[in-house]
This record gives C-alpha cells, structure tokens and sequence, in this order.
C-alpha cells in the first residue's frame, strides 16, 4: 500500500523519514511513499497523486479535507483503476496531530512531538476492511400519515403532497375553532380523531385512532351549510365539532339532513392504518423513548417554521429501499435474562434508547404463532424462541449500549465487532512505541469518540487551536495534544470493559471516552457505571490514575471567576472547556506520580469474540503486573443497568434447604450439585450476577456480592468451591441415603394438611423412592383399583 502525506502548505511539521523508519517495526504496515513529504498534494503536486493511483498499488492519502478532489482525479487519470475495483483510502492527520500546539511553549508541536500520533495513525487506516455485515431494509412507498391540528397538519400536505402520498389524520383543536381547516378541494384522505396507539418504523408504521366527531368525514360534502347555520361556531372548517361549546340546537343535522353526515347518537368509532411515513404535528410525541423510530418526525407547534421546514425535508426523501447495517448480534444460549419465566438481567432493555430490546421471558422457548401471524418477516427478528429477549433490528439505530452492559457476552456489537476494533486500537498502540520507543513513560492516552459529533469538534479545536484562538481564560487552545491517540466510532456507547481494559493492558496510559450531549441520557448513566467498574478494577491493583474516564464535551463550563464569558453556549468557549479537560488529563500523566509497575508489559493477546474470554485474558494480565494483589476488590453495586459482571454469592445456611432450583436456574453454570452427597457448589469465574438464582430461590438464601476475587493468584475463583452442605437424611425404612433433613421436614410441613400425606402416609415423605414404592403395594389398607 503505498502512502501519501502531506505538510498542507507546511502548516505541519512533518518527518516523513522518520515515520517510514517507525513504522517499519510494525508488521503488516506498508512504509512505500512515506519517505516524501509532499507540500501541496491537492494542487501543484497533484501529478504525484496521478502517478501513485496510475501504480496499480492500494493507495492510502493522508488527507481527507479534500476527499472528493482525489476521487474526481483519479476517475480522470487515464489508466489508473477505479475505485469500485481499488478503493482509496484516506486518513486525517492534519486535524487529528499535524495541528496541536506544545502545552509548555504554546508554539505548533514539533515533527518529534508528533511522529508517535501520525505512525499510529496510518497504521491504522492500512489495516484491512473489516468483514462485511448484514444488512436490514426498509421498504417504503412513501404513503405517509400527518397527525395534528388541521390548520397546521393541511400546510405540511401542501409541502409534502408532490412528493408523497399524503393522508391527515385530524385531531381535536382543544376547545378553538379551526381558522383555516382542511383544503376544499378533497385532493387526499382526512380521517379526524385521537391517535390511541403507533407502532412500527419506516415503511411499515401501524396506527389506530378513535373518532367520536359527529361528522363523517366520508360523508361530508364540504358544503360548510353547517358551519353558517351553527349558532355557538363549534363547528370548523376541520369539519369536527366541539362538544363543549354545542348547545344541542341541531341546526346543523337539518341542514345537512340530505347528506346524513351528522349524527349526534353515532357510537365512538375506532379506525386503524399501515403507513411508511409519519409526520406528528401535535404538543408531546407518539413516543417517549429518546430515540425515535426511523420515518417518524414530531414538530410541536412551538418548534417553529424552520423546524417543520427540516421535518418535511427529510420525509420528501424517504421513499424507495434503505439499508443499514445489523449492529449486533445475538446469542441466545449465553443470556442470562430469564429462565423457567422468572427474570435475571434485565440490563440491554433497560438501557435501550430506541425501545428496540423486549422480553421474551414468558414462552418458555416456544414461538409465539401471534408473531409469525403479524410478522411475516420475523426471521429478521432477533431471540422470540423463549427464556431471553427479542432485538427489534428495524428499531436499532446501532449505539451498542446493549452490548456494553451486557454480562455474558450475548449481544455483541458488529460494527465493528470487538476483535474488529480492539485489533485497531492494539495497532495503534503497536506503532505508537515503534515510534517512540517507550512503553509505558509516556504512554499515549486513547481518546474514544463518536464519528459524527466528536469528530467534528477534534477538528474544530484543530482549527482555533491553528489560528491562535483563545478562551474565556485567555489561554491559546492548544488542539488535541500529542498524547492523546483519537479513535473514532459510531457511537461512543459501543464499547466497554472489553475494550478499555484491553487498551490499558496493550500499553495505553488511560482510556477516555468523549461526550459530546448527543448521546441519550441513559448512555451516559450506563458509560458512567461501566467506567467505574474499569476504574475499581484498575485502582484495586494498585495502578495509578484513572484508568478509565469519561470527558464531557456536551458544552461550555462557565469561565474562571472574574473573567466574563462569551454569550451562553459560544461555539470557542466550547472548544476552550473540551482543550483544558484534555490538558488536565495530559497533566495527570506528566506530573510527578507514582510511577506504574514495570512488570506490567504491553500484552501480546488479541480482543476474542467472546467478551468474559477477553475480560479473563485483561484480568490475568494486570494480575501478573500488579503491585497490589488483594485477595478481592470489591466493585460497584446496585448499578442502573445490570450489575456488576463479577461477583459472588452468598447464602444463608440457615434458611436453605438444597433444594437446588438455583442450580437448574444458572445460565452460565457458575452453580452446580454434587451427585455424591448433599452439595451447593459454585464457580466464581462463571457468575455474572445477573440474580436468576436469588429470583429462584424459594427460601430467599442466595444474595449477590459483586467483587473480584483474587485469592491464590486468582486461581480459587476458577475452581469449584462448596457453598452449603448438610448431612444426607437417610430413608427410614432402608436407611438409604436420599435429600436433605430441612428439605424432608420443609416438605413434610408444607403437605401436613393434605389428606394423600394424614396419618402413615406422612411416613413416606421420608423413604426413598424404592421405599415409597413398596409401602404402597404392601400395605392392606390400602384402596386398590379393584376394589372401586
């Protein structure tokens, strides 16, 4: 792959040497064309370009300002291939490293400063495509539903009807009378009444509503007689009238008695329609969850013009077929959300923004014949066998919350997946010490940032920090510092504890992820969780620092006292607040510290598939590091979403009686029986803490304890240890040994009052079952069949 960089008219102070020397070390990193750095690749130097994609080589540009340009020249360079059959790649350096300042001089960082950062960074960008995902298609036509007051709900049609196929649903005005109404002219269907339930998503919206309007709008003529004779003006020109200015005159009945659209005893009726689009133009939105689903836009009235304008933009270009991709997939077998209908983790469907993860707890592993009924393309629906959840991929918009807080490792996030982007991160980090030749002093910070809103406020920072800007506090911004290695994702929710720890034992300094106020507030709650686990986990061993952190780039603190701000929400004071979090957290790693362990090397494992095998690798790699070796860390507990993914679990001796449903109950068989004798036992490694066993148990015995327990070199939480154990109660016929003394007298108790176990036959609780058997037939008293 040959490489092309560029000092963008030495505004960069570029060492092209010494990055092709760097990355040398790296395998599988293609040094070719680095060795020149060109000044003005974009305009006087682009025959360098034409030569390069004329080569036939994979072709890699370090500059994506001027992505398009590239692309136009190589579709005019005569012999150089396509992109269909060669895709160049481009990669952002300038913003990202070139433009950055030094935090002690305030002057543009020099070559040496930044050569880790740029190595890292083509590094990455040569990596190959990742494998493609499935895709999930929406289908829409363009008939597309606009709900709300007439007046406003007509003016959208009129935007829209070129476009798109245009009905109205008209709901009541609220006690005012309609102004302008719908058009004279019946250019499209208009239903009037309340919306009573929206489901679906773009392409395939279900509505229902209720009408009690004494107007039949299907019968109306619209010849307004009734609106001119109606002495109180309750009747509009919606057509609907509002019963509680109506005095019961009924002059409208008799005018429009030819028409027989006014009816006053008409029953409420109830009406229903499939949709692809929809606009809601009411006060609150059909949906309270915080992300909506795709096709649906909702303008309250105090939204204004230009909001409606946007809506309306948007819905014009929805028709015709879409793909996205299929963010995660789903193991059914791992789920540890319910068994036998009681309900464990319930962390992805509390998290879920978009409502797209449900329960499927109840059908006890049967497909339920309703679905298939409503759902003809339900092998796109993810789960629906039983005992787990069902994933709604039409409802997903892809931010990997679920996958984040997820235990087990059975939803996973697929773009990219985890070997996917923990592979990147590794490669980045490999080249990061290739070029700067240390290890840990001076470790780079991994910056995680989502690729639409963190993207755009690096490269603003990058901007002001170029021209010399400067904050409330009359400090330069100094752009993203050298230190701090940016890495860019969908959504900053898709990763977690696999990744970060991954990071940290790869050699990263720290890993912070960037907020940036798009996130759904549940997000950032579930990223706060999860970042304190990695942080409990990190500082429990002994490391010094964060570990992990969160960043919040959302928007502007106010300035130091004395100082008077910018107007509220300044687009500088912004930058200014997101440039000195990043220097506090430079600043943390360069002043005098505790320095970290230097047993703990940069790990040579690869992210797995499986989350709890990553986790298991990162755990035993800072063990083998740590300073500090407690026999346990205790985590956070009582967490939002889920719990802790390590635990323990006690039980109350006293109160259990081994009846071992909590054994049947475990999903990932951290708890089993032993067939010798009377026996709880338990493997810590296994426990997820997702409490199907405390919900199953019919003593209430079992509690949950998250730690991480680290006795005997962390050897003791992989081995099988005894939880509670009793004597065996033995047959008091045979004396055979069979259950346990408390469940035999819990279970002589409980049936003491049914008449099959009065008498002798309470005996029989207590024999085994040959016993039991052979008493039955032995006894004379008993009633045969022959004897009815």
């Amino acid at each position: 792959m040959k490489t092309l960089i560029c000092d963008c008219n030495r505004t960069m102070n570029l060492d092209g040497p010494a990055l092709a020397a760097a990355l040398e070390q790296v395998p599988g990193v293609d040094t070719d064309g680095l060795q020149t750095v060109h000044t003005l690749l974009c305009r006087r130097e682009a025959p360098a370009f034409q030569k390069a994609a004329k080569g036939g080589d994979d072709l890699l540009v370090a500059c994506t300002q001027e992505q398009r340009l590239f692309l136009e020249l190589n579709e005019q360079t005569e012999g150089a291939r396509s992109v269909q059959e060669r895709p160049i790649r481009f990669v952002n350096i300038r913003e990202n490293a070139g433009w950055s300042r030094s935090s002690a001089t305030g002057e543009p960082a020099a070559a040496a400063a930044v050569l880790p950062k740029l190595a890292a960074l083509i590094a990455a960008a040569q990596r190959p495509d990742p494998d493609p995902v499935p895709v999930v298609t929406y289908r829409s036509q363009g008939r597309a539903l606009v709900i709300g007051p007439a007046d406003r709900a007509e003016a959208a049609a009129l935007r829209l009807q070129d476009r798109l196929d245009v009905e109205l649903l008209c709901t009541p005005q609220g006690g005012g009378r309609s102004a302008t109404g719908v058009a004279q002219r019946r250019d499209r269907l208009v239903h009037a009444g309340t919306p009573t339930r929206i489901t679906g998503w773009l392409g395939q919206f279900e509505v229902q509503w209720e009408s009690a309007n004494p107007i039949d709008l299907d019968l109306c003529t619209r010849c307004n007689a009734c609106l001119e004779v109606c002495p109180e003006g309750a009747i509009g020109l919606d057509y609907q009238i509002d019963l509680s200015r109506c005095k019961s005159h009924r002059a409208c009945v008799r005018v429009c008695e030819a028409a027989g659209a006014i009816d006053f005893q008409r029953e409420a009726k109830a009406d229903e329609g499939r949709f692809d689009l929809i606009l809601d133009l009411r006060e609150e939105p059909a949906f309270t969850q915080h992300q909506w689903p795709q096709g649906y836009r909702h303008v309250p009235p105090t939204a204004g013009q230009e909001a409606l304008w946007d809506a309306v933009t948007q819905l014009r270009e929805l028709v015709g077929e879409f793909d996205k991709p299929k963010f995660f997939q789903y193991k059914q077998k791992l789920c540890a959300h319910s068994r036998n209908e009681k309900t464990g983790c319930t962390a992805c469907i509390d998290v879920c923004s978009a409502k797209a993860v449900r329960s499927d707890g109840s059908l006890k592993g049967k497909t339920s014949a309703v679905a298939k009924a409503r759902r003809p393309d339900a092998q796109h629906v993810v789960g629906g066998q039983g005992g787990g959840i069902v994933v709604e991929p039409f409802l997903c918009v892809g931010c990997g919350a679920c996958t984040t807080v997820c235990p087990t490792g059975a939803l996973s996030y697929q773009t990219p997946t985890a070997p996917e982007m923990g592979g990147r991160i590794r490669t980045m980090l490999q080249a990061w010490r290739a070029a700067s030749g240390l290890e840990r002093p001076g470790a780079p910070i991994v910056l995680i940032h989502s690729q639409e809103q963190g993207t755009a406020l690096i490269e603003e920072l990058a901007r002001a920090s170029r021209l010399g800007r400067r904050g409330a506090d009359g400090q330069v911004l100094r752009g993203l510092p050298a230190r701090v290695l940016p890495v860019g994702v969908w959504h900053t929710a898709s990763t977690g504890l696999d990744i970060w720890l991954s990071a940290l034992c790869w050699g990263a300094a720290e890993v912070v992820v960037m907020l940036t106020g798009e996130e759904a507030p549940d997000y950032r709650l579930a990223l706060q969780e999860q970042a304190a686990l990695a942080r409990a986990l990190w500082q429990g061993l002994g490391y010094a620092g964060e570990g992990v952190r969160l960043l919040d780039a959302a928007s502007p603190l106010h300035a130091p006292s004395g100082v008077q701000p910018p107007a509220s929400g300044a687009p500088l004071e912004r930058l200014a607040e997101l440039d000195r979090g990043l220097a506090a957290i430079v600043a943390d790693h360069t002043r005098d510290r505790a320095p970290l362990p230097p047993a703990l090397k940069p790990a040579t494992f690869t992210v797995l598939p499986e989350k709890r095998a990553t986790l298991e690798l990162c755990i035993d790699h800072l063990m083998a590091g740590a300073a500090a070796k407690p026999e346990a860390i205790a985590l956070p507990g009582g967490q939002t979403f889920g719990s802790s993914p390590f635990g323990t679990l006690v039980v109350n001796t006293e109160a259990c009686t081994l009846c071992l449903s909590c054994v049947g109950a475990c999903p990932q068989s951290a708890l089993a029986d032993n067939p010798e004798k009377p026996q709880l036992r338990f493997v810590e490694k296994n426990c997820v803490q997702c409490g199907l066993c405390e919900t199953t148990c019919p003593e209430n015995a079992i509690s949950l304890q998250p730690r991480l327990w680290l006795a005997d070199e962390g050897k003791a939480r992989k081995q099988l240890r005894v939880l509670h154990e009793v004597e065996p109660f033995r047959c008091i016929r045979c004396s055979k040994p069979f259950g346990t003394l408390r469940a035999i007298e819990s279970m002589v108790a409980k049936l003491a009052s049914h008449p099959a176990f009065a008498g002798a036959g309470a005996d029989r609780l207590k024999m085994c079952g040959d016993c039991r058997v052979i008493d039955l037939h032995t006894n004379p008293n008993e009633v045969r069949i022959t004897d009815l």
